[in-house]
């Protein structure tokens, strides 16, 4: 990532931007939630169990932890039909004192997809040598999504990728191959990833650019999803755009604005799709001293009427500082949006006091 980026993400800039300057892909950890609802009391947590996987996990722990066995027993009870799963964690436990408490946890967990909880699961197979007992019980007739992902990680476990690649042929209710790009991706197999792609590029470019980036391959990232852009598939454009922004490449996400501007726009996009976009790459000149130039992103391809109004009146160009906010005031009002005109009109009393 661009240091001057990186400098913005952690604030290091005057305080005019709402939105983040690069995307918050799952910065906060799943588990922090959950934590947060147990701190306020384990009825708060509760709650959340039927619609909050972790909330569950969090519970369960608590309930191992505190010797609350019969709640912890619902929780690994209800809702949880994973059959197959279950026989492969009465094969590892066999013989253990605390053979149910474990796999209540571990079903739990497992449940939540939470990867500490799968790598324990593995090196415990691992342990008693029952990886390939494991792999042939989950693949039983009739298993859960949940289960088919956990047989790809435990056959990749065992290095047996070109079964994993099968398993992305198959039919099943929710694509199978997106399923195992993201297993791969999870995994940091860039070769599997750049091989799905070349069967359909279309369909797995975000997938290997997001972990492309991630991983520190950023040029190639770009090329990828650029061939996409160029190719007529407008739905990747944000994605670019996200790309261009985090490698502190202006000038390119410039450019790109312009053609984005005239693009056919997928019938799924936001509406304000380009006017995020616009406002992104203003913060990104923002950051780089290019105030001018966000000044005239602004202008051409957002609705970002307060930070446009500050970074003129900066410049010292108040009048027109002020011809901006007067006229979102306007619109505001006639939207009704009430919260808008209070904002505004603090900041233009601002101007003028």
């Amino acid at each position: 990532m661009d240091e001057d980026v990186r400098n913005a993400g952690a604030g290091r800039l005057e305080p005019r931007w709402r939105l983040p300057l690069v995307p918050v892909l799952d910065r906060q950890p799943p588990g922090l939630y959950p934590q947060r609802l147990l701190n306020e009391g384990r009825d708060t947590l509760r709650a959340e169990v039927r619609h909050e996987p972790y909330a569950r996990l969090y519970l369960a722990r608590y309930c191992a932890e505190n010797g609350l066995l019969d709640e912890l027993r619902d929780l690994a009870d209800a809702d949880l039909a994973l059959p197959r799963l279950d026989a492969v964690l009465a094969g590892a436990l066999a013989g253990r004192a605390d053979a149910w408490v474990t796999a209540a946890l571990l079903k739990i967990g497992l449940y939540a997809q939470d990867p500490d909880v799968r790598e324990e699961l593995t090196e415990l197979l691992r342990s008693r040598e029952l990886l390939g007992r494991a792999v042939t019980v989950l693949a039983a007739p009739g298993d859960t999504w949940r289960e088919w992902a956990l047989r790809a990680h435990l056959l990749l476990a065992q290095g047996r990728i070109e079964e994993v690649h099968a398993m992305a042929l198959e039919d099943r209710p929710a694509p199978a191959d997106q399923m195992v790009a993201q297993i791969f991706a999870e995994h940091d197999m860039l070769d599997e990833l750049r091989r799905l792609a070349e069967q359909d590029i279309s369909l797995h470019a975000r997938q290997l650019a997001l972990t492309l980036e991630r991983l520190g391959h950023v040029d190639e990232a770009v090329a990828v999803v650029r061939a996409r852009v160029d190719a007529g598939e407008a739905h990747v454009f944000r994605l670019l755009i996200d790309l261009l922004v985090a490698d502190g490449r202006a000038d390119e996400a410039v450019a790109l604005l312009a053609v984005g501007a005239v693009r056919a726009v997928p019938a799924d996009e936001p509406e304000d799709s380009l006017r995020l976009a616009g406002q992104k790459v203003a913060h990104l000149l923002d950051v780089q001293g290019r105030q001018e130039d966000a000044i005239d992103v602004l202008r051409a391809y957002a609705d970002a009427p307060a930070e446009l109004a500050d970074l003129l009146a900066e410049r010292g160009r108040v009048d027109e500082a002020l011809q901006v906010l007067d006229d979102a005031i306007a619109v505001a009002r006639e939207n009704f949006h009430g919260g808008a005109v209070e904002h505004l009109s603090e900041q233009r009393s601002g101007l003028v006091g």
